[in-house]
């Protein structure tokens, strides 16, 4: 493994070597190549949260955690003209595992080492159109951001399922990374839009390919909305792993009406919206230049995770217990999140709050653990719940504080303390827990990372 994680960056620094020396017979340089990314080290807590499945005695709580992490990114821009570009880029983490002290389990004695890619994309660009407008093509593996203000919670386009219902948050990665093509324009500086055709690569059901639609308009910079709908796993890699045929060991499959029987799916049709409010440009130039670029912005998101509602009509105590999409009110999520002005002390300082009214556990384990059933478009029920045996409630609210500052040019400091839906990685890194660890009101976490950018 470790032999892995020096090959990856190797590769792409020989690459960019190769690219940077790209000259001309007359030795001048054809191309242009930009070399960037960061090494970052983190460190932080769990203070309280609960073990997957557990909460039944106090020594099934996860107290005092403690949490460490060291990043490494390497990217390599290469511009080969005006209108082609492609980026390459590589990402190292070397963690441990919690709980740290299991002597039960090898993996958490010592560091885990990931190597993984964090884009490779190419672009073509058109900015040199005859009317104020800029058309862009790109395809590969991508981040991708639906709403810029998010800084932890809500970005639930691509970071959310459908049915079931789950969510995914990662310290300071507000983003999705996508496998697949995308195209965008930008017309006035005031109007934008993006098509994306993307395939599933992190759960199932993998290789399905979705289609989305998103669109935003910025009124003098003062007031942005934005709309999306993502047809989910509209093109399916295996039409029986996205849409499960009836089987009667599956019963849970069932929805009746008139003696009709149908089929849950992943399938799903997920739209969303969002705003943003920057009231700076509205007061004078002095106020304007004591606030930093993203002080006293006030933003908010909202999700529908899936817009169809599945009733099951089985009257009995069975049925009852089974009729798990009813609500669409279940299904959807929103956001608020405010920039507190600090007057450039620090470059943000955001709080952010989110509902989730969902009443089953926000778990993976339906779509993940694949040895232990095939993956179902059902959620995790409320007698697997992990907080089925504790005193204290689970919260329907989540919520984020998040700092940044940056000094001396090329180093920043990051901290966020949250109660949201973190997964830390537990004795085998390969497999993360399911659910979160942070389900009641009183679980929370901190986290603090000191980069150096380059």
């Amino acid at each position: 493994m470790e032999k892995t994680w020096i090959a990856g960056p190797a590769m792409v620094l020989l690459l960019s070597i190769g690219f940077s020396f790209a000259t001309d017979s007359t030795g001048v340089q054809q191309e242009k190549v930009t070399q960037s990314g960061f090494i970052g080290l983190e460190g932080g807590e769990i203070v309280h949260g609960v073990k997957e499945n557990d909460a039944q005695t106090t020594n099934d709580y996860i107290v005092d955690a403690p949490l460490e992490r060291l990043l490494f990114q390497y990217i390599v821009d290469y511009n080969v003209n005006s209108h082609i570009r492609a980026v390459i880029g590589m990402e190292c983490q070397l963690g441990f595992s919690y709980p740290y002290d299991d002597f039960n389990s090898l993996n958490t004695q010592t560091a885990q080492i990931t190597v993984y890619p964090d884009r490779a994309e190419g672009m073509y660009t058109l900015d040199d159109l005859p009317m104020p407008l800029k058309l862009q093509f790109g395809f590969g593996y991508f981040p991708f951001r639906t709403d810029p203000d998010v800084k932890n919670l809500g970005e639930y386009l691509f970071r959310t399922g459908t049915y079931p219902t789950y969510v995914i948050n990662n310290f300071n990665r507000p983003y999705a990374r996508l496998l697949g093509m995308r195209a965008s324009a930008t017309a006035w500086d005031c109007l934008h839009g993006d098509v994306l055709f993307t395939s599933a690569t992190q759960y199932m059901p993998l290789e399905d390919y979705s289609l989305t639609f998103l669109g935003s308009f910025n009124l003098k910079k003062v007031f942005e909305i934005g709309a999306g709908v993502s047809f989910t796993n509209i093109l399916p890699a295996d039409s029986n792993i996205t849409t499960p045929p009836l089987n009667s060991g599956n019963t849970y499959y069932y929805i009746e009406k008139n003696g009709d029987t149908g089929t849950y799916t992943f399938k799903a049709t997920k739209p969303m919206a969002r705003f943003a409010l920057d009231p700076k440009p509205l007061f004078s130039d002095d106020l304007s230049r004591l606030l930093g670029r993203d002080e006293s912005r006030l933003y908010g998101e909202i999700c529908v995770t899936g817009w169809t509602n599945y009733e099951n009509y089985d009257t009995s105590a069975f049925g009852r217990s089974t009729n798990f999409y009813a609500n669409r009110w279940d299904r959807t999520l929103f956001m608020f999140g405010y920039n507190v002005p600090t007057f450039k002390v620090l470059d943000v300082l955001s709080v952010e709050v989110e509902h989730k009214s969902n009443k089953y556990p926000n778990s993976l384990e339906p779509v993940e653990n694949v040895q232990k059933n095939p993956p179902l478009p059902i959620p995790e029920t409320i007698s697997d719940l992990a907080l089925a045996g504790s005193t204290q409630p689970i919260s329907p609210w989540y919520w984020t504080v998040y700092v940044k500052k940056t000094f001396l040019g090329n180093f920043a400091l990051i901290a966020q303390a949250a109660h949201d839906h973190m997964r830390p990685v537990e004795g085998d890194a390969s497999i993360p827990p399911y659910e979160d660890v942070l389900e009641a009101r009183g679980d929370w976490w901190w986290n603090i990372r000191l980069n150096i950018l380059f």
